[in-house]
């Protein structure tokens, strides 16, 4: 356990992890054109904001729509409601939902069976395809 943690703290003193992986950013993703580099040396990249995209599917079926939030999250741009249970997702391709249309992803789908079942609710998606947990958490925190 004390070797576990003394390579771990000497990764993150010597930057070692970002380094490893910057080059590596571009075959993280299936979709370069829906990720943009950001300043934040812990997250490396983002999701492009603002975009609305029809996408082919992996497995050849019909196209996916694909749209971002002006922060950067799946899914259109909405008016926070205040009076809403408000659920932040956070992850990584299987939350962003990599081979789907924006409703069709987990966390629309979590959205919807709330408000079925009568529960006042919007659900927001942070998933970002290839994120890592370290890059997760710095999301997290910046949003």
């Amino acid at each position: 356990m004390v070797g576990a943690l003394l390579v771990e703290g000497g990764v993150r003193a010597f930057g070692v992890e970002a380094r490893l992986l910057t080059p590596l950013v571009p075959l993280q993703v299936s979709d370069p054109e829906l990720h943009t580099p950001v300043a934040d040396a812990e997250r490396l990249y983002g999701l492009r904001p603002g975009l609305s995209l029809s996408l082919p599917r992996p497995d050849g079926g019909p196209d996916r729509a694909v749209t971002t939030s002006a922060l950067g999250l799946r899914g259109a741009d909405r008016a926070v409601d205040e009076g809403a249970l408000r659920v932040l997702c956070l992850g990584g391709s299987t939350t962003f939902g990599a081979t789907v249309s924006d409703d069709e992803t987990w966390p629309a789908q979590l959205e919807a069976q709330l408000i079925a079942q009568g529960q006042h609710a919007q659900v927001f998606n942070a998933g970002v395809n290839g994120y890592m947990t370290r890059q997760k958490v710095a999301w997290a925190q910046a949003l």
